[in-house]
């Protein structure tokens, strides 16, 4: 299961404070927070990862209703840990594969191609987390939005 972290919301006491720190000290210490949480968001984004593709093995070619709620499991508690260690990327990733298995769950279809896509996708931004071009990151992206589109009805 994923972790829930609560930001504490001591920057708006600290800045009323007279003689307090001033924002650019508050902002550099909140930045380090999140950094703070950059590790601990990858540790659980690779067990995701793993329960994916292990997910992935178990589908097969057809719709399975179990797969695909199981599936949609994972991803549902994953959303928000990527933005936690500052990724959006993995973020849209997780969102765009939640709104594939909702259109899954709903047409009872399954297409294994598409939910390929998504994994490696996902696992290719895990992999280079840090060391990323961004250009490309966004063509990516733009690939799972074309992806996603053949299922998900405007």
């Amino acid at each position: 299961m994923a972790n829930v972290f609560v930001v504490k919301n001591v920057i708006g006491r600290l800045l009323g404070a007279p003689g307090g720190r001033t924002t650019e000290e508050i902002s550099a210490a909140a930045r380090l927070g999140f950094l703070s949480l950059q590790s601990e968001c990858m540790d659980e984004l690779k067990l995701v990862l793993g329960r994916c593709e292990s997910l992935m093995r178990k589908a097969g070619v057809n719709f399975n209703p179990i797969v695909v709620d199981e599936f949609h499991e994972v991803i549902v508690n994953a959303i928000g840990l990527p933005t936690a260690g500052q990724d959006h990327a993995i973020d849209t990733v997780l969102l765009s594969m939640s709104d594939l298995m909702e259109s899954f769950h709903s047409g009872k279809t399954w297409d294994v191609k598409a939910v390929e896509v998504h994994v490696t996708t996902l696992k290719i931004l895990i992999r280079t987390e840090g060391d990323r071009d961004m250009a490309m990151t966004e063509e990516i992206l733009e690939g799972l939005k074309k992806v996603k589109s053949r299922y998900i009805v405007p």
